[in-house]
């Protein structure tokens, strides 16, 4: 990276840090693509190198791994943890800045959470919190 830009010395550290910060976000959002590629589409990666690769399929086949995995599963589905959402990795401020534009005025604590909780195609909320919390603010 040095070879086409340059930067003062004193800014190495933080061009470093955040370098590896976004690498690190990269991989994280591209290993469940991998993941799935291998054991739904019996295909390895190949940029990933081949020891690289073995190392992760031993990880990902040990039974402290496939237990964290149910831990985590569990905790998607349930009903008495943080209230799931549609909103994605979208924040709320964004979503909040778009439905104001789409009503072109600033929208309600209500409507804002009628946006990233109730599911377009089945008019139904997210989980059972989401819709008790609707029920709350609406009686």
């Amino acid at each position: 990276m040095q070879q086409k830009y340059k930067w003062l010395p004193q800014y190495d550290h933080a061009i470093k840090k955040i370098w590896n910060a976004k690498c690190a976000k990269i991989l994280r959002n591209t290993m469940p693509t991998v993941r799935q590629d291998l054991y739904k589409k019996q295909v390895r990666a190949k940029r990933i190198p081949r020891q690289v690769m073995t190392e992760l399929e031993r990880i990902w086949a040990s039974e402290d791994y496939k237990a964290k995995c149910e831990i985590v599963k569990a905790n998607r589905a349930s009903t008495t943890g943080g209230t799931q959402h549609k909103g994605r990795s979208i924040p709320n401020t964004e979503h909040k800045r778009r439905l104001a534009l789409e009503l072109e005025r600033d929208p309600s604590m209500f409507e804002l959470f009628k946006r990233t909780h109730l599911n377009d195609k089945t008019g139904k909320f997210t989980d059972q919190r989401a819709e008790l919390a609707h029920v709350s603010i609406c009686f």
